[in-house]
This record gives structure tokens, sequence and C-alpha cells, in this order.
């Protein structure tokens, strides 16, 4: 009677661990968001800030956002957690476009900021910073800011070499010889020579001209971002030129020219800011 009863017991015993366990595993990250995993990452631009929430208990243990790098420079990442005290086992991760850990900062109750400073030598280039806590949460928030490396100054002119002249002699008194007058001969007068027609000027060729997006920032209704783009020392841009945006190797649209200062032109992309990221190079025609 009582080996009946144990074998009986025994599949329910095992169902109900299998329940428990499959319960537990729904529950983690089983309301993230959308932000869960580094494929749905969310987009933080350059000087810009993004505010989130974790909540575990809520089914949002992890978060994650990106960033894009145009230019190389210092980057600096900052997470700022509002109540670290209500979190448990919870942490902050900066990894590469691979996800390779680069660094990794435990958050701790009284610690709300967290920096992460990464001197970015090859661009463009991207950057995720991934949020998690195995208990309670908080609301948090990222920002980045890049300090863009200034281009090289030219090099000095070649010094210049002062050479003293001779000190010239002074002149010589010479006697004046006296000269008999010759008559004056009339000139004979010529037809004027035919002049002919002076060939028209080539027409001027239109050289294509490629920039370089370096910095992407969203307009206050975020329905549109200003691209700053570095064009070649030489190049002939000008307020109201045309040009044609260009996203890994494609056309992404056209833009025009709505500012020139030097070698840095600036243009608005009517493209919203989940579009804009990516953005590589501009052709001027």
């Amino acid at each position: 009677m009582n080996g009946t009863m144990i074998r009986r017991s025994a599949p329910l015993a095992l169902l109900a661990a299998l329940a428990a366990c499959s319960a537990n595993d729904t529950r983690l990250d089983s309301n993230s968001g959308g932000d869960a995993a580094r494929d749905q990452a969310m987009a933080v631009f350059v000087d810009r800030t993004v505010t989130d929430r974790i909540d575990a208990p809520g089914g949002d243990h992890t978060d994650w956002k990106y960033v894009d790098v145009l230019d190389p420079g210092r980057m600096r990442i900052e997470v700022s957690v509002d109540t670290p005290e209500q979190t448990e086992k919870a942490f902050v991760e900066l990894t590469d476009a691979f996800g390779n850990r680069l660094d990794r900062q435990l958050v701790t109750p009284g610690q709300t900021n967290y920096v992460f400073a990464k001197e970015v030598e090859e661009a463009p280039d991207k950057y995720y910073v991934r949020m998690f806590s195995q208990k309670g949460g908080s609301v948090y928030t990222v920002g980045v800011r890049v300090a863009y490396a200034a281009p090289p100054p030219p090099p000095p002119p070649p010094p210049t070499q002062v050479v003293e002249a001779e000190p010239e002699p002074p002149p010589k008194r010479t006697r004046r010889k006296r000269t008999r007058r010759t008559p004056v001969k009339r000139p004979v007068k010529k037809p004027p020579p035919v002049e002919k027609p002076a060939d028209p000027p080539p027409a001027p060729v239109a050289l294509a001209v490629t920039g370089k997006v370096v910095r992407i920032i969203p307009t206050k209704d975020d329905q549109a971002v200003v691209l700053t783009i570095v064009v070649p020392g030489g190049s002939d841009v000008r307020v109201g030129q045309r040009a044609t945006v260009y996203k890994g190797g494609s056309p992404a649209g056209t833009i025009t020219v709505s500012k020139v200062s030097g070698r840095r032109v600036t243009a608005t992309f009517n493209q919203p800011p989940g579009q804009a990221t990516g953005l590589s190079k501009v052709k001027f025609k």
C-alpha cells in the first residue's frame, strides 16, 4: 500500500518541480519591452541622454543600449542609477560591436554614477551598454559624449633667409657727347591686322566632392537629424547645394546645405533618428 502511494506521488512531485522551473525561466525578461537582447538594443545619440527603467519583479531584468561613434576621439558613457539600494546583484556592462566585454561595474548602494571612458582610434564604430538586475529595480539614465580629436596643425613655413646685398658703387660722372640731329622718318601707315575671333572659354567642370559625417544630432521633434560633415580642404561647397547621403555604401537620401564654416558643412536630413544611424559619407556635385 505504501509503495503504491510513493509510486503515484513521485510523478506528481516531478511535474510540480518542472512547473516551478518553467515559471522561473519564463519570468526572466518576460516583460523586457523589446530590448532584452543585444540585436534589439535602443540607440543613444551623442550629446543626448536616454532614460529607462529596470524592473526585475515585473519581468524586465535586462536592457541593452548602443551608440554609434563616427569619428576618432575620447568617448565617455555615464550611467546614472536613481535608486541603487533597491536593486540586488545588478551591474552595468560595456561591450564592443561584437559583444565582447570591455568593462563591468557592479551597482552598489549609495553609488549612483557609473562612468566608462575609452579612446576610439578607428571610426566609425559601435558600442553597447547592458543594464542588468537580478532582483529589484530602478530608473536609470544613459548619456554619451565624445571629445573629437582636433586635426593636426599645418606645418610651419620654412624659415626665410635674409641675404644682404652688396653696396652699389657711386655713379661715375661722364661727359655728354654731342650728337647730330637726324631727320625723323615718318612711319608708313599699314592696314591694321585682321583679328581672329577668340576661342570660347571652356565650360567649367563640376568636381564631385565627398565628405564624411562626423556628428548626428536629432531635432527637438525627433522627426529629422542635423548632420555635421567634414569636406576636404579647398572644396567648393556652398549654401543651398544639394548632396546625396550614403549609408553602408547605398544612397539613403538627399540633403541641402544650410551652413558652411571652413571644412565643416551643416545640413538637415529629413529622416527620423532611428533610421539615421550608420550614415557614413556624403557626395556633393
